[in-house]
């Protein structure tokens, strides 16, 4: 009896046993192992002052073995105060509140402690912590959802001002430290000793967390995120720049006005490697950096602006080598969206995070509307260099300006440590390029004389569907799916990211469609076919000013349906334009001056609702996922729209022409008839497309009204 309640002693209370001195060393060995770690400090008891300031706490990323950025959180006379340390490379930079970061030296660089110290190998805790007096195990405790032992000790003052200058004890330092039981890292620690102002007592709260991973160290001296936001807006410029390039550049590579189907895959492929990019190239930042990743993407982005520039000078490099340019393009411009804003938040905290996640989200929708209009200005400023292949010269030079930068200031500023442990999903990689890839074969026109739809849709589309559900339930079993599954199974989050796509549909009508029309039935030059976009450019940044001002009022949903109202009412105008539209006018203004600038303001109105909504719904640690889904819904609306409804349009423009009967006395008059001719069916198929348009935008009001609240504001969470 008496063995059996002994035993029964030792299993309930086995945690006396606990060996605290070797507990001790143990986490020591354990914290010696560190490169990264994020610690936050809070005075629980007496006072503190730093420069003049009460300290309140300190929040620090570090950076082993020398780096780290602190925000010290210090009061005066009542208010409430962050200050920003970084140091890195044994300088010491300061930001406050309103101002820039300017470095200091001295003695004013030497009041702020070094937090790298503190987990230094030879003076902070990994010297420090085995080195206790009488150590003894307390309890064992949750701290962050992990079992930890709490281990109390005392430390010489000696000992403690190794681990920090400014916990300046006249005697010994009561201690309790919590140790994880697993992994052995010291999680939280709680120092009291007379390190207070005027040598009084003061106690101070340490939690550690972030073992090995991602931290975010300000780069203070270099514009990182305008050199990298430059470069991204460049790359989306060239998204559509050959929408009013497009005749010359299929003309070049052989193509004439009856294979003009064929011109497709030139904005298709650009769009296709975008997307398979996009959501796989911030994955692979995490584990081998932003900085290399984003020159590899430049360096791939100019590689394939050099391939489509050569597009048509020899007998091979024809239709697929422009083709294949354009998808390097792509690849290396799709995975300059996601790096941006993980850079972005690599970069900033709190409020400055977001007004910089929503600076490089403006810049990326900024280069894909003004693409089609820099590409007609510039090429027709630069006839004599080259025209068109010309806008994809100038891409070497401005990107490689772009990457230089960004690599000299991240030599000089340190930048997120990549995340240990990770690894790149390449499976999943490859279904969602093949399942874009099938899904643009299914929808290519390769007769569109005879038939809507390719001749081997049927199996390409069912091959699409099953390749991009597997890609779709490989994510669903990731243990870290790239969209959370509670977003996932939110209606609002589906429906606004529904609607984002079919907005994506609509919005490449207008900027693909009208120029083109432009150009064949308007008559107008490649300058002229893009100035044609200026009320509709002009449009979209008002609207989305007053977006954002609405939302904040009435609601986003009310602003979302107001704005896609405003754009169906305008592709419905539209359909009614004639061959005679720009001839016409409303006083100073034409028909077409007013729906294309009533477009641009409807699709603008809805940029800024739609994006909040989703940024609401992923929570303030997932606003760089949040802006990339919205972002990569639109873009994958463009991709298919352009593939669908340029199937369906040339396919009603072969229907429409039938086989013209030309009985004209020459051959010059035949001619312009035939033109006549041509320029009538092209103009029937984009009212067609346009009313189309108008359709897809009420679709999208359906989702926003069924899956948007009423109440929801844009400043919500």
């Amino acid at each position: 009896m008496a063995i059996a309640l002994a035993l029964l002693l030792t299993s309930c209370g086995g945690d006396q046993q606990v060996d605290a001195a070797r507990t001790l060393r143990d986490a020591a060995t354990a914290m010696t192992q560190l490169k990264t770690a994020s610690a936050t400090l809070k005075i629980v008891k007496g006072t503190m002052t730093i420069q003049g300031f009460t300290l309140v706490s300190a929040r620090a990323a570090v950076r082993l073995p020398t780096d780290s950025d602190t925000v010290y959180t210090v009061k005066q006379q009542g208010v409430t105060i962050g200050l920003e340390v970084v140091i890195a490379g044994g300088r010491v930079f300061l930001h406050v509140p309103f101002s820039t970061f300017q470095e200091v030296k001295g003695a004013d660089a030497a009041a702020f402690p070094d937090m790298a110290r503190l987990f230094d190998t030879t003076t902070g805790l990994p010297a420090v912590i085995p080195a206790g007096s009488n150590p003894k195990y307390l309890s064992t405790d949750k701290v962050d959802g992990q079992s930890a032992f709490q281990i109390a000790t005392s430390y010489s003052p000696e000992q403690v001002r190794s681990l920090l200058s400014k916990l300046d004890s006249t005697g010994p330092v009561a201690a309790k430290l919590w140790v994880d039981t697993s992994n052995h890292l010291v999680r939280k620690a709680v120092l009291s000793g007379a390190f207070g102002d005027g040598g009084t007592d003061a106690s101070v709260e340490g939690d550690i967390t972030g073992f090995n991973g991602a931290v975010a160290i300000t780069s203070p001296s270099i514009p990182l995120l305008g050199l990298a936001g430059a470069g991204l807006f460049i790359a989306a410029l060239d998204a559509y720049v050959v929408v009013t390039l497009l005749p010359a550049m299929s003309g070049d590579v052989g193509l004439t006005i009856e294979h003009f189907e064929a011109a497709t895959p030139i904005v298709t492929g650009f769009l296709a490697g975008y997307v398979v990019a996009m959501p796989l190239l911030g994955a692979y930042s995490d584990v081998r950096g932003r900085i290399p990743v984003y020159a590899a993407c430049m360096a791939a982005f100019a590689a394939g602006s050099a391939i489509t520039a050569t597009a048509g000078r020899w007998d091979f490099a024809g239709l697929p080598w422009m083709v294949g340019g354009r998808f390097i393009q792509g690849l290396g411009g799709g995975g300059l969206v996601p790096l941006s804003l993980a850079l972005a938040a690599d970069l900033y905290r709190d409020r400055m995070r977001t007004f910089a996640l929503g600076s490089v989200a403006a810049l990326q929708e900024a280069g894909s509307v003004i693409g089609p209009i820099y590409g007609a200005t510039v090429s027709a400023a630069a006839a004599g260099a080259g025209g068109w292949r010309f806008v994809f010269w100038l891409n070497l030079p401005l990107a490689a300006v772009c990457t230089a930068g960004l690599i000299l200031g991240g030599r000089s500023g340190p930048q997120a440590h990549p995340a240990t442990g990770s690894t790149i999903d390449w499976p999943s990689a490859a279904l969602l390029g093949a399942g874009l890839g099938l899904l643009v074969l299914a929808l290519y026109p390769d007769d569109p004389e005879h038939r809507a739809v390719n001749a081997l849709f049927v199996p390409a589309a069912l091959a699409a569907v099953v390749v991009l559900a597997g890609y779709a339930c490989r994510q669903l079993r990731s243990l870290e799916p790239l969209i959370p599954r509670d977003l996932l199974g939110s209606r609002a989050f589906v429906g606004a990211t529904t609607a984002n796509l079919l907005i994506g549909v609509a919005l490449i009508v207008t900027l693909v469609d009208v120029p083109i029309l432009g150009r064949l039935v308007f008559g107008l030059d490649e300058l002229g076919s893009g100035l044609l976009l200026t009320q509709f450019l002009v449009g979209v940044p008002l609207g989305a000013l007053a977006g954002g001002l609405l939302g904040g009022r009435v609601g986003n949903r009310a602003t979302t349906l107001l704005g896609l109202v405003l754009s169906a009412i305008a592709f419905i105008q539209m359909s009614g334009w004639r061959a005679n539209e720009l001839s016409l006018h409303f006083g100073p203004l034409r028909p077409t001056d007013i729906a294309l600038g009533l477009c641009g303001l409807g699709f603008g109105l809805v940029i800024a609702p739609l994006t909040s909504a989703v940024l609401a719904l992923a929570g303030g640690q997932s606003h760089g996922l949040a802006t990339s889904i919205v972002v990569l819904a639109r873009t994958m609306g463009m991709l298919i729209g352009l593939s669908a409804l340029t199937a369906f349009g040339l396919h009603r423009f072969h229907q429409i022409l039938g086989t013209p009967v030309l009985t004209d006395p020459d051959l010059r008059t035949r001619v312009k008839h035939l033109e006549d001719l041509v320029a009538a069916a092209f103009l029937q198929e984009y009212r067609e497309i346009f009313l189309i348009a108008a359709g897809v935008c009420l679709a999208a009001a359906l989702v926003i009204a069924f899956a948007l609240r009423p109440s929801r504001r844009s400043g919500g969470t």
